[in-house]
């Protein structure tokens, strides 16, 4: 068998357009498998904040049995310790969960753990924290003059103490069609009867009735004035699940279709709801019934 000399032998390589081919499908490949634990991580987290209502529900079942049947109240005395004196501090954001932090704002609005209706049952004041959370741009129904701009960020949990907020105060135009162009949103409230207010027995379909909720499930109104001047309320809207964008908005028309809240309902059960139409529907009266829930239940006449 006759060698040539000078004869090689072919070896075999990847040319650059067949390596920019495989890079190319490599990243395809690796951007559809973080999408994917993408969602499968947000998916953990929601399931987690419906776990945690699914425990607070527990608490309120045994606090209602501990207290006359009766729902937790809407504020609590608490010891205010730049007053120096014992003051009603409002429950709406602080039913469970840990102290609020130490800015004055927090410290006057909201009481400590310990003062809390359910803080004898929560045990890990964490079932009070929604992994979501990514708090708000407003503040609440309670002025401090002069007016502060203490917005509840990073989060609700880290400034308040409870990612959750309770199903009352419900400040919104009783028929926003009829409301006059110079009187402002959030200044009349709904005619009905809130929670805090009725007994267990008293609640006519406790498997609809809403309980506690996030506050991507209705409109936030951050008071800009004091008393005695007339009230002037600035509305923000949040969303918390499933955006990676900012959470407040003052336009909820503007917003993505991304209004989830988990909820927790009287009956004990909770469920992770889309608010995103009856919110967008009439942005200051997202209060409307539907086959899902109902936010308060009307007076008797």
């Amino acid at each position: 068998m006759t060698v040539h000399k000078g004869h090689r032998k072919h070896r075999s390589a990847f040319t650059l357009i067949e390596l920019l081919a495989v890079i190319g499908i490599i990243a395809i490949l690796a951007s559809l498998l973080l999408s994917s634990f993408a969602s499968a991580v947000r998916k953990s987290k929601e399931t987690v904040c419906l776990s945690n209502m699914r425990q607070i529900g527990f608490m309120n079942r045994f606090y209602v049995d501990d207290n006359d049947k009766s729902f937790p109240p809407s504020a609590v005395s608490d010891f205010d310790p730049i007053l120096q004196a014992w003051v009603p501090k409002s429950t709406l954001m602080a039913l469970g969960g840990k102290n609020p932090n130490t800015n004055p704002h927090w410290v006057r609005s909201f009481p400590q753990s310990r003062y809390r209706p359910l803080h004898a049952y929560q045990g890990n004041e964490n079932v009070f924290r929604c992994p979501l959370d990514k708090g708000h741009r407003a503040r609440p129904q309670m002025c401090i003059c002069p007016p502060y701009h203490h917005y509840a960020e990073p989060s609700l949990f880290d400034t308040i103490g409870c990612s959750y907020q309770y199903n009352f105060g419900l400040f919104a135009p009783i028929d926003s069609s009829r409301v006059p162009n110079p009187l402002p949103p959030f200044t009349k409230q709904i005619p009905g009867r809130s929670l805090p207010a009725m007994k267990e027995h008293e609640v006519l379909f406790p498997e609809k009735y809403i309980a506690m909720h996030e506050p991507p499930a209705r409109v936030i109104g951050r008071l800009l004035t004091c008393p005695p001047a007339r009230p002037v309320v600035e509305p923000y809207w949040s969303q918390w699940h499933r955006t990676r964008g900012k959470p407040s908005f003052k336009d909820p028309k503007l917003a993505p279709d991304l209004f989830y809240s988990a909820t927790l309902f009287v009956d004990g059960h909770s469920e992770n709801l889309d608010f995103t139409k009856s919110i967008k529907t009439d942005v200051y009266y997202p209060y409307e019934e539907t086959d899902q829930w109902m936010w308060y239940q009307p007076r008797d006449p």
